[in-house]
């Protein structure tokens, strides 16, 4: 029968047909269900008030006609499932079903934007603030070992999901047990009503997604969360969940990874709205984040940032695999590792696996038909910090739970100074991102206190970016800046990525100081950097007498957070 359970990780569990396991949903998670969808709703709109977008009524005006041009359609294909589960949240709540319907088309239509910027579709200038705002928060890896790979050899797999989140929102596992169908459960949080994120069903078929920047976007398509919701709730073995993924066509880019416990294999099938593509495992492992591997990659949008991101993330975990048979432990600690290989060092946060977005961090062992997932240990810690706590399907169906846990990743012991700082960081960024609050206190202390480059460049540009909205003494913001900016540099040698930003950084103070001699330095040293970032072309246009935009400097920051 249904029941709320309040374990170290909260447990949720539905039955009957779709519409009811909504309305039980609705009635036990309402509030959190509320303030997600208000989150998701309006985190856009909060995120392009720090761009150009952000003083343009009509071009914010011009994004949401497309937005809805787009998910109209695609809401119309969702499965009757999911609409009849959604129905039932909407009577339980009070909701709104054209309020809570586009919040699961959100990855689509983040992944449509970029593909429309790309082919030309969108002004530039208008697209890439949009599509730094609406891509900073995704990401997800995922790598599953068995056999000789595993340390007992049976199949374990590692799920971190990266997704924008309210502040502090804590994971929720929900089991579904359908009438007349087998019972999943779902790893995602108390306000995302969906299982198309991260689950497992009775059958031991594991299945995750992650976005992928393709080309080619249709909303004749499937969301693509509705596709992995579609495969949890019906596959019986690898070879039919391999079919059912095949049996969509999807409206945007992804990869669903599907492993079965019972076969102790696992396999990658990589969509665009134009196909399919199945990518087999390298022996007895597989990785994926945010990349295509297949022939489906010669139609993938070249945002550079995004995907040096997503191959160091792929790399790295290949790396640890490849290390020796991984447990349940060694995956846990994959999931929460710190390694930047742009870098070549350690970092609080970057080019890593573990990322301030996670929304949930899982440990699937699907041939018991157990999952453990991660607690953080604080509201502005990543999720695969904290330790892992076990669960197991029929514990869920009785209410009997044995509990166990695993710890996560060391670092946050090993570094106990650098993740207080990154969470103190953490913590400022999400007041200047979505409460507008640009005197960020905590980040200009962390920058003072920890030698991480990130946040040194993060603290002069939020400087700069408070005199231009304040209309204050921009000039001296500029001067204050400039020894964080040269610091910055000096301390992101391996780094392109750090360098170029920190290059672009002190251009552009210099150019609010009248120097053009000093940033033109900074922009030809710019234009010999291995990666392509739109600072280079920035930088050449105000040098060519363009005029210095107000919101640049915060623009610029969201990039770099996302992708440095």
């Amino acid at each position: 029968m249904p029941a709320y359970y309040e374990q170290d990780i909260p447990c949720l569990v539905l039955e009957g047909t779709p519409y009811e396991m909504g309305y039980q949903r609705g009635e036990r998670t309402g509030a959190a269900l509320a303030e997600s969808f208000a989150f998701y709703r309006s985190y856009l709109s909060a995120k392009l008030r720090h761009t150009r977008l952000g003083g343009s009524p009509r071009a914010v005006q011009l994004l949401e006609r497309l937005e809805r041009g787009y998910l109209l359609p695609l809401e119309r294909g969702y499965l009757s499932e999911v609409r009849e589960e959604m129905q039932g949240i909407c009577d339980a709540t009070g909701l709104a079903y054209e309020d809570i319907a586009p919040v699961l088309a959100t990855p689509d239509w983040s992944l449509h934007l970029a593909s429309a910027m790309f082919k030309g579709q969108l002004a530039a200038e208008h697209s890439r603030s949009a599509l730094e705002a609406l891509l900073s928060g995704l990401g997800c890896s995922s790598a599953a070992a068995w056999g000789g790979a595993s340390q007992d050899g049976r199949l374990v797999m590692g799920r971190n999901l990266d997704y924008d989140s309210p502040r502090g929102a804590s994971p929720l596992l929900v089991l579904y047990q359908p009438a007349g169908g087998q019972r999943f459960l779902s790893v995602t949080a108390a306000g995302l009503p969906t299982a198309g994120l991260t689950a497992m069903n009775e059958s031991g078929i594991a299945v995750a997604i992650h976005i992928a920047l393709s080309l080619d976007c249709s909303s004749a398509g499937r969301s693509i969360i509705n596709i992995c919701h579609d495969v949890a709730r019906r596959a019986r073995s690898l070879e039919e969940a391999v079919d059912i993924a095949f049996s969509h066509r999807a409206a945007s880019g992804c990869t669903l990874l599907i492993a079965s416990g019972p076969q102790r294999k696992a396999v990658a099938v990589e969509f665009s709205a134009k196909g399919a593509r199945l990518r087999l495992p390298q022996g007895e492992r597989i990785v994926q984040t945010n990349h295509y591997q297949t022939a489906l990659r010669e139609r993938e949008a070249p945002y550079a940032a995004f995907l040096a991101h997503s191959r160091a993330r792929y790399e790295r975990a290949m790396q640890l695999l490849d290390g020796g048979p991984v447990g349940l432990e060694g995956m846990a600690s994959l999931l929460g590792d710190r390694m930047d290989l742009l870098a070549g060092r350690e970092r609080p946060l970057g080019n890593t696996i573990c990322r301030p977005g996670t929304m949930s961090s899982s440990v699937l062992v699907p041939e018991e038909l157990a999952v453990y997932v991660a607690r953080r240990t604080s509201p502005d810690a990543p999720q695969s910090t904290g330790s892992y706590h076990r669960y197991t399907l029929e514990e869920l169906a009785s209410g009997r739970f044995s509990g166990g846990t695993i710890p996560g990743n060391d670092f946050p012991v090993r570094c106990a100074g650098r993740e207080d700082a990154l969470e103190r960081f953490l913590g400022g960024y999400s007041a200047w991102l979505y409460d507008q609050d640009l005197a960020v206190r905590p980040i200009h202390d962390v920058a003072r206190q920890d030698s991480e480059p990130l946040y040194a460049i993060a603290s002069g540009m939020l400087g700069i970016a408070r005199a231009l909205r304040e209309r204050g003494d921009v000039d001296a913001a500029a001067r204050q800046a400039l020894p964080v900016f040269e610091a910055a540099l000096a301390a992101s040698q391996g780094s392109p990525y750090l360098e170029a930003f920190g290059r672009f950084a002190l251009g552009r103070a210099y150019l609010h100081l009248g120097a053009r001699w000093e940033a033109d330095v900074q922009r030809k040293a710019l234009a010999d950097i291995s990666v392509r970032i739109p600072a280079v072309e920035y930088l050449q246009r105000r040098l060519r007498g363009g005029a210095l935009r107000v919101r640049e400097p915060e623009e610029l920051l969201l990039e770099m957070f996302s992708h440095v």
